[in-house]
């Protein structure tokens, strides 16, 4: 999987037109996600799920935009983001589960661009890849050991689960562009679908499968135009 998405992507690269429009720019904002997994009770003892809440967390990067023509365009990121969920049992006593997830993600987008004149509005499609680069889980509450390792190391020791470390999804967005000095300055929502369990079942383990990660990101960025044309 990771050859063929850096071979697709050497060769988006390797085919561009030199005298394309190309733009490049950092993007920050803000991660919220949660994990659709179903968990049962760690006493296993009765079907009472564990109550699934969100994470919040934070996604920065570069982005790379190439001109297709007046209202297309394909982008691509490289980006740190922030996934997770925290999960707790619903008795007086809780137990609570906290995973956070910490993915180097490239996303490949269709962009659209609807042009109103003063302001550009646009939508994007696509498939992302993400890997596992790291985070921690934690365990606590009532008559637990508390517990707080990597994420890596909580799978393999306290939970003893087999974990992914990719994710891949579906990514839909919005946003919208102004042009400011040498680039344009943008604000976008985007949407990620996960299509992978972050953790299964395990005949060590009292938990069912963490689930998939669905995460909504508000991004704030500027993108710089990148000069290839040549002579």
């Amino acid at each position: 999987m990771k050859k063929i998405l850096l071979l697709s992507l050497f060769a988006l690269l390797f085919s561009l037109n030199v005298n394309s429009q190309i733009y490049i720019g950092p993007k920050a904002g803000l991660s919220f996600s949660n994990l659709t997994g179903n968990l049962g009770y760690y006493l296993a003892n009765t079907d009472q799920p564990f109550i699934e809440n969100g994470y919040n967390g934070f996604s920065l990067g570069l982005d790379f935009q190439y001109v297709l023509n007046e209202s297309s365009s394909l982008v691509t990121d490289i980006l740190y983001t922030n996934k997770g969920g925290l999960f707790e049992t619903p008795d007086p006593t809780k137990r609570i589960l906290e995973y956070q997830l910490n993915y180097i993600e490239i996303p490949i987008l269709y962009k659209y661009d609807f042009d109103l004149d003063y302001l550009i509005v646009y939508t994007n499609i696509g498939p992302y890849l993400s890997f596992l680069a790291g985070g921690t889980g934690k365990r606590y509450g009532a008559s637990w050991d508390t517990r707080t390792n990597d994420i890596k190391k909580f799978f393999d020791e306290s939970d003893k689960q087999p974990y992914s470390n990719i994710d891949v999804g579906l990514c839909l967005g919005a946003g919208a562009s102004y042009e400011i000095g040498p680039g344009n300055a943008f604000a976008e929502m985007r949407y990620n679908i996960g299509l992978i369990d972050v953790a299964k079942d395990s005949e060590d383990s009292f938990y069912k499968n963490i689930g998939k990660n669905r995460v909504f990101n508000i991004f704030l960025g500027y993108r710089f135009y990148l000069d290839v044309a040549k002579d």
